[in-house]
């Protein structure tokens, strides 16, 4: 393998997540994955779940797995996606895992179906993935225009684009001690 793939593959990327790699984060996900294939046909059955979500919510996790696995390569030899899930959606789909772990994982661990090391280190891999979506991996905005900040003569497009991103990183400012006022964090 070559020595630069190697690095992007294996390299502890962020301070805050000790241990997740970029592929463990691709491992996470196929992981979780499969236990949906396992699973979520009997939640269907039994009502819990309606086919065509499963379908939705499937056809969204196999978008970000690909973009985890085009997240190995170097940027300047990295494939455009060819999924065609918008970066709204695939973004939701992780925070809806998130969610959907910090509620039933807690039970989980206490049951002994997981240890609570498995549990932090699984839901670190996709938040540091859910982390590169908010950084502006693959962001396009909802009029499908690209964000161009080096554009000197902006089409009206792309200043909404630039508006949309920008609303985007100033919610992610927002903390508990923080509340958006008029668009602006101010402290609470």
């Amino acid at each position: 393998m070559n020595p630069h793939l190697h690095f992007i593959a294996t390299a502890e990327l962020w301070p805050t997540y000790p241990r997740v790699t970029r592929t463990a984060i691709a491992e996470e996900l196929a992981a979780t994955a499969a236990w949906r294939a396992a699973n979520w046909p009997d939640w269907v059955a039994k009502g819990k779940l309606h086919a065509s979500e499963s379908a939705a919510q499937t056809r969204l996790w196999q978008a970000v797995q690909q973009d985890a696995q085009r997240l190995l390569q170097p940027a300047h030899l990295r494939p455009a996606a060819s999924h065609g899930a918008s970066w709204a959606d695939r973004r939701a789909a992780l925070q809806r895992e998130l969610a959907w772990r910090r509620t039933v994982w807690p039970d989980w661990v206490a049951k002994g179906r997981i240890t609570a090391e498995q549990a932090r280190f699984r839901t670190h891999c996709l938040q540091a993935l859910l982390d590169d979506y908010d950084g502006g991996f693959d962001w396009q905005a909802s009029n499908g225009a690209p964000c161009n900040w080096a554009s000197l003569a902006p089409s009206p497009e792309n200043i909404a684009a630039r508006a949309e991103w920008s609303r985007h990183a100033q919610s992610l400012i927002a903390t508990p001690e923080t509340a958006m006022v008029d668009g602006q964090p101010v402290l609470v």
